[in-house]
């Protein structure tokens, strides 16, 4: 009995210790290089164990959110940061939170926290049940909706590049619907075997679970996304007309195979390959998708992949080894269909590129989504190209025309574009 006499007096100076902390809570600040800063926010949960999670944003990048694993110890915090920023020891002095690193200090103060709460939401589509969130602002609605959209490959709210944009447009006004790709994160099913059909089916079910939400305006319904996410987007327009905006970048303009075409040719040559290997890959390409429109020749098709294998340029395009491989082509080249797709959309429409883009080149995607827009009599549409940024419409670090050191961000231009083009719609609520 006197053993649990002496120890409960620690134990209760423990807890207190973690109760009282000054981390807790939400801070802002730069980090600094250079003679540039670079905003910054944490977000410190109440302290329950000596190394846990904070919350890292970096607001001009569009990085929110993002766990890092850290430890606490009374009024000091220790954690290594991403970007090959380090380690950092933070401490507070003066009401202010503070990093001494030699070569990327940071100071914070403190700052109310994310103005928004986080539902979970869940609903089902063609028989598999769909996990994400509903970001809701904390000020009075009904809020537009915006859906984020996913684009190619493995996507969930795990990564970063997608969560993000919850984040951003819910510090606009904006409800947002973020949510793991069918098959990935907490979502069932499997998007390798879904088509664009099936994805923007996924898209259009989560309306009937919001629709009656007196926090929604449903009259204000925006579906945004880049690359891929063009193709779900204007595929589930035609599906709903619940559906009011598209806010939409690095769009594909041609159908999928001869964006596969333009991807290829134009990475290719960005990356100074030479004509005899962009002229080679080219034509190993077309025999691959002569076997996905037709079905016929696999043989040649196998035997071509065994020659050209070790060649420098294999980096560039799909290897299948059986049949089975190329299902997924063979089911939904033909889905989108710009004629019909784009040439039908009836929605104002705001489209962003980057001018460095390899892989939607928009000197090749713009001039032809104007000449389909024209001819299907589509008058409600913006586009913008974005001098130095990419298909993901970012700016890398390099330095400014005076010389100044810049970090990775998203291009500034894209930013004030989105927010001119929602206040223009009534959209912005900030």
């Amino acid at each position: 009995m006197k053993k649990w006499v002496l120890l409960l007096p620690g134990f209760f100076l423990s807890l207190l210790s973690f109760s009282q902390t000054k981390l807790e809570g939400s801070w802002t600040g730069f980090i600094n290089y250079k003679h540039s800063s670079w905003p910054i926010r944490l977000h410190v949960p109440p302290q329950k164990e000596v190394v846990q999670q904070v919350l890292l944003d970096l607001p001009s990048l569009v990085f929110a959110e993002e766990p890092i694993e850290a430890m606490l110890n009374h009024d000091t915090l220790k954690m290594e940061l991403p970007f090959g920023l380090g380690e950092h020891n933070f401490f507070i002095q003066e009401e202010k939170l503070q990093s001494g690193h030699a070569t990327f200090p940071i100071q914070m103060v403190k700052a109310p926290p994310p103005p928004y709460r986080k539902v979970k939401l869940e609903w089902t589509s063609d028989h598999s049940l769909l996990k994400g969130h509903l970001y809701l602002p904390n000020i009075t609605g009904p809020h537009p909706l915006m859906i984020r959209l996913h684009g190619s490959n493995t996507v969930s709210r795990d990564k970063w590049e997608y969560r993000s944009w919850a984040d951003y447009f819910a510090r606009l006004g904006l409800a947002v619907i973020v949510f793991d790709k069918r098959g990935e994160g907490k979502s069932e099913g499997n998007w390798q075997e879904a088509s664009f059909n099936q994805l923007a089916r996924d898209v259009v079910s989560v309306l009937g679970k919001v629709k009656d939400l007196e926090e929604i305006d449903t009259t204000k319904i925006i579906l945004g996304g880049g690359s891929q996410a063009a193709y779900v987007a204007t595929i589930a327009h035609q599906m709903s007309r619940s559906i009011d905006y598209l806010l939409l970048s690095s769009v594909p303009a041609v159908e999928v195979i001869e964006q596969e075409y333009w991807s290829l040719k134009s990475r290719m040559e960005q990356d100074e390959r030479s004509s005899e290997d962009i002229q080679e890959a080219l034509a190993y390409q077309e025999l691959y998708f002569h076997y996905v429109r037709t079905g016929r020749n696999w043989a040649t098709l196998s035997e071509e992949v065994k020659r050209l294998e070790g060649k420098a340029w294999i980096e560039y395009l799909d290897w299948p080894r059986s049949p089975e491989d190329l299902n997924w082509w063979r089911t939904t080249y033909d889905q989108f269909r710009p004629g019909i797709h784009l040439k039908n959309i009836s929605i104002p429409s705001l489209i962003i590129y980057g001018e460095e883009d390899s892989v939607t080149p928009p000197q090749i995607m713009i001039p032809i989504l104007k000449g389909i827009f024209e001819s299907g009599n589509v008058r409600d549409y913006e586009i913008y190209q974005l001098a130095g940024a990419g298909h993901d419409l970012e700016m890398k670090a390099g330095r400014d025309r005076w010389g100044r050191f810049l970090w990775p961000r998203k291009h500034p231009e894209m930013l004030r574009i989105i927010e001119e083009w929602l206040e223009a719609h009534h959209i912005l609520r900030r």
